[in-house]
């Protein structure tokens, strides 16, 4: 799946190869466009399947207090915006632990997210995406 999810992506024309900037500030000579593979039918249903598959029977909407929530982005680069939903939900009484990212670009949000107690797990990785290039 990781490998069709990867080959998605790449057909898709989702990985550019340049001078980017990024959304926190920092540059990169790659990048991972979401809205082109949140908009290519073929991909989004690869990482619908994805999803579904990590998060087996839970729920995806109706969420009572109290009970446990999964985070789901699209793009990981410092891990910041996953932390802020995860503290709102916090707040709001949910429990989360766990955040679910479509590509994880392995430039500290695993780290950053661990010191806030939360798993960050993702589809793909950076070092997976731009493999072979």
């Amino acid at each position: 799946m990781t490998d069709d999810l990867i080959a998605a992506l790449r057909e898709a024309d989702a990985v550019q190869y340049g001078e980017f900037e990024l959304s926190h500030g920092g540059h990169s000579e790659y990048y991972v466009d979401k809205y082109l593979f949140e908009t290519d039918p073929h991909c989004l249903r690869l990482v619908a399947e994805a999803f579904a598959r990590r998060l087996d029977d839970a729920r995806l909407a109706g969420v009572a207090l109290g009970e446990e929530v999964v985070v789901l982005e699209d793009i990981a680069t410092t891990g910041q915006s996953a932390v802020d939903a995860v503290e709102a939900l916090r707040e709001a009484g949910a429990v989360v632990d766990r955040v679910l990212v479509v590509v994880d670009r392995e430039e500290g949000a695993r780290a950053h997210l661990a010191d806030h107690g939360v798993e960050l797990e993702s589809l793909v990785t950076a070092s997976e995406l731009l493999d072979d290039r």
